[in-house]
């Protein structure tokens, strides 16, 4: 019994593959004219189907979707995804693994990234607020916006507050380098003097000396 006990001490100090969460976004793209995309990030640890997952954009602080994208194919645990426009740069083109010709999102749309089995994967800006010509500071209008490392998971409530400084860093206007290509930071395990700490407190009773 107290062995299991430090078991389960001890995993509370260790990465959980499957608490990283699936899919959610990891890049966004607004640049000149139709120079948008959007880059989807497995942090799941098995592939995940896109079959019943769509992209869908809120325009204006509008609480009904403008455009609704059906995506389709894999996505590796551990790989990206490309959604784009059919009108944006050749480079971007070159990593898509989808793209169309509906209309994409302005600098102040909201986004959700909708499963129609598991909900709300992700989201980005807050459906049914108009926050005027962008979404706060990194700005999303005109930029390049990534997500950074430690993010593991999608934001899941569309609703809540969004604040872009909390979890994207901006790029740049037309920056495209590195679409396709995404990394998270896993936390460390517990080091073995941790672990040996809650072992000793559990086992490391003495025996008391007869002399």
């Amino acid at each position: 019994m107290k062995f299991s006990l430090v078991l389960l001490i001890a995993s509370a100090f260790l990465p959980c593959q499957s608490c990283l969460g699936g899919l959610f976004i990891s890049e966004y793209i607004e640049g000149s004219g139709n120079n948008k995309a959007i880059e989807l990030f497995n942090a799941g640890p098995t592939a995940f189907n896109l079959e019943k997952t769509e992209l869908r954009f809120y325009f204006n602080g509008n609480t009904s979707a403008g455009t609704t994208l059906n995506l389709s194919g894999t996505v590796g645990s551990g790989d990206s995804f490309v959604i784009a426009d059919d009108g944006a740069a050749q480079a971007i083109l070159d990593v898509a693994d989808q793209v169309f010709g509906s209309s994409f999102f302005n600098g102040d749309d909201a986004i959700e990234l909708f499963d129609t089995d598991l909900g709300v994967l992700d989201s980005f800006g807050t459906i049914g607020t108009d926050p005027g010509s962008s979404w706060g500071t990194p700005s999303s209008m005109d930029n390049t916006l990534r997500r950074i490392r430690t993010v593991t998971s999608g934001d899941t409530n569309p609703s809540d507050l969004f604040d872009p400084v909390l979890e994207w860093v901006g790029a740049g206007k037309d920056v495209f380098s590195g679409l396709g290509s995404h990394t998270v930071v896993v936390p460390e395990p517990a080091s073995a003097a941790i672990f040996g700490m809650l072992a000793l407190g559990l086992f490391g009773h003495r025996r008391r000396s007869d002399g």
